[in-house]
């Protein structure tokens, strides 16, 4: 057998030695410590392997750790080299995703743990909402009134809206959650079409909650939200409850993930 867990640390290539990760350690805190912003170049592989005195393939890896997790970028060409990233839902949702995999969960699970986060996420919104995001907001629900007989525009247009007052919640690990988990329920990753009907309903919810959020009503919007987020739950479990997920096609661009019906 070739490669993977033997019993012995000398046999492990799928593992990423002590070297490689002090090297992702030093780089990460030297991104801290210097406050350094993305596209900002860091130390070229010569300049690490002098750093930390370690062999080529270990600066190697410890790049491709990096790129891996969304820290690190590597440009090619004559003025490449490594420069700072910033990490996203799409690393993030793709390792909760391969979590959920390996431990059979349903869409109906998710979608019960939306109906816990994002409440709380309208509320937090509602108390502390800017004037430029009410009216990001407010766009966004006219932009669902006036395509509500299009299914696909009616979908970006739900998915924008819950990542709008995520982004008002001044949460960054709660919006981002929330993100990730409106990615794994994705309509398009079902093949949901809306009806018109559905789409009235979606508008009618987000015209409420928005209301609240204007006005500054926590819980008001909170409990819009559960509400709008009720009516979604039981309609997965009503229809997609036992449906896994079958892949790990994450795609935090709007497809969402693909499921195992």
């Amino acid at each position: 057998m070739s490669g993977g867990w033997r019993g012995d640390r000398s046999a492990t290539p799928d593992f990423p030695d002590k070297a490689a990760l002090r090297v992702v350690r030093a780089v990460v805190r030297l991104i801290g410590a210097e406050g350094l912003r993305p596209g900002h170049s860091l130390p070229t592989e010569q300049e690490l392997r002098d750093q930390h005195g370690v062999a080529r393939a270990t600066v190697r890896e410890a790049m491709r750790i990096l790129e891996s997790q969304g820290v690190v970028e590597l440009r090619r060409g004559r003025n490449g080299g490594p420069v700072v990233s910033l990490p996203d839902e799409q690393g993030f949702g793709g390792q909760i995703q391969l979590l959920l995999q390996g431990r059979g969960a349903t869409l109906a699970d998710i979608a019960a743990a939306r109906v816990a986060i994002e409440p709380v996420l309208a509320c937090r919104a509602a108390s502390r909402v800017t004037a430029p995001e009410v009216a990001a907001l407010e766009a966004n629900v006219d932009e669902l009134r006036l395509g509500v007989s299009d299914p696909q525009a009616v979908m970006w247009s739900a998915r924008n809206f819950h990542d709008l007052l995520g982004r008002a919640s001044g949460n960054l690990l709660l919006a981002s959650i929330g993100r990730t988990f409106d990615g794994l329920t994705g309509a398009s990753g079902l093949g949901i079409s809306y009806s018109r009907d559905a789409a009235g309903q979606l508008l009618l919810d987000h015209e409420l909650i928005l209301e609240a959020v204007r006005r500054g009503d926590g819980p008001a919007a909170r409990a819009r939200m559960a509400a709008h987020l009720d009516s979604y739950r039981v309609y997965t479990e009503s229809n997609y409850g036992a449906v896994k997920i079958a892949s790990t096609g994450w795609d935090c661009s709007g497809g969402g993930v693909r499921w195992a019906m």
